[in-house]
């Protein structure tokens, strides 16, 4: 298999996964209304970006993975806060 398809595979399985992480958020962000918390928690994105470089296997990958992480993370971040003024705008 050429390495375009087996991009292709990849980008087929991130999306399906990226669909299912912002199924999550989208619970989370319910959690976050509930609770009263904010949004951000820089905290916890740290964290997590500091977990998944110790699993790299390639140091060189080390800045594209924060990179990777903090776009996702402002993804993620955007779509809640958009979530919560609509379920805020509905009241």
């Amino acid at each position: 298999m050429k390495e375009r398809d087996q991009i292709d595979q990849i980008d087929q399985k991130m999306t399906i996964l990226f669909e299912q992480r912002m199924e999550l958020s989208k619970k989370i962000a319910a959690n976050k209304i509930e609770q009263k918390e904010p949004v951000l928690d820089q905290k916890r994105e740290k964290e997590i970006i500091e977990k998944e470089i110790s699993n790299l296997n390639d140091e060189n990958l080390k800045q594209y993975l924060t990179d990777f992480y903090r776009d996702l993370f402002l993804i993620s971040r955007q779509y809640q806060a958009n979530l919560i003024k609509g379920w805020r705008d509905t009241k």
